[in-house]
């Protein structure tokens, strides 16, 4: 079989498999745990927090793990939509129909919730950006992917952030498709998340698309 579909999920890496098998075989404490051997694992995990952060660019503690990327964006999405109902505001993320069954489909069920939707052209650009600057101003919270899962299209992420200006309104990126292309030879360099870490920005990424294997994510 000859595999292809690397926007999806990409082949896990053997040597990380054999690293993570030990702590499933044998390393089996919960790392809150008092013991040694909960420390011992409690460790392993800030360690991965720290070669995690280097890789990215960014300082540990912002890296948050979670079992995939899905997770981390239900996670962003619900507590902003929280955060709304405790300021008794009606939430209104800015998404297109182009994000992930995790952002889209949760949207959907939110009560309260009134997403504003902003559309693209087929090439991956905005289709009215005089419309989209405007739906900026009544946004509460923004949702863009850097690049789609599904077909490998770069997203207008930098042009959204220029539109946002100086307003803090909490950005999520769903950068698990980009992660990959941070490179510091590629377009976006190698420290396209630590030159956000100003900003109200959060990214989420998979560890299946960078070869760690399923159920991991950040």
């Amino acid at each position: 079989m000859i595999y292809l579909d690397l926007n999806a999920t990409a082949p896990p890496d053997v040597e990380i498999l054999r690293e993570a098998l030990a702590y499933y075989l044998q390393h089996i404490a919960n790392s809150s745990g008092l013991s040694l051997e909960s420390q011992r694992v409690n460790r392993a995990i800030e360690e991965c927090r720290k070669l995690t952060a280097d890789a990215l660019s960014l300082d540990a503690k912002q890296i948050i793990f979670t079992a995939s990327a899905s997770e981390a964006n239900r996670i962003f999405i619900t507590a902003h939509w929280l955060q709304a109902l405790h300021e008794k505001k009606i939430f209104r993320p800015l998404y297109s129909r182009l994000e992930h069954p995790s952002v889209t489909e949760l949207l959907k069920r939110l009560p309260y919730c009134e997403p504003i939707e902003y559309t693209l052209t087929q090439t991956g650009q905005l289709a009215q950006p005089d419309i989209v600057r405007e739906q900026i101003t009544s946004a509460n919270c923004i949702i863009m992917m850097a690049v789609h899962n599904e077909t490998g299209l770069i997203l207008p992420l930098e042009q959204i952030e220029e539109m946002m200006g100086d307003r803090e309104i909490p950005l999520l990126c769903d950068f698990s498709q980009a992660a990959s292309r941070i490179a510091p030879d590629s377009p976006l360099g190698n420290d396209f998340l630590s030159r956000r870490s100003e900003r109200m920005t959060y990214f989420s990424l998979a560890g299946h698309k960078l070869g760690a294997g399923h159920g991991a994510g950040l």
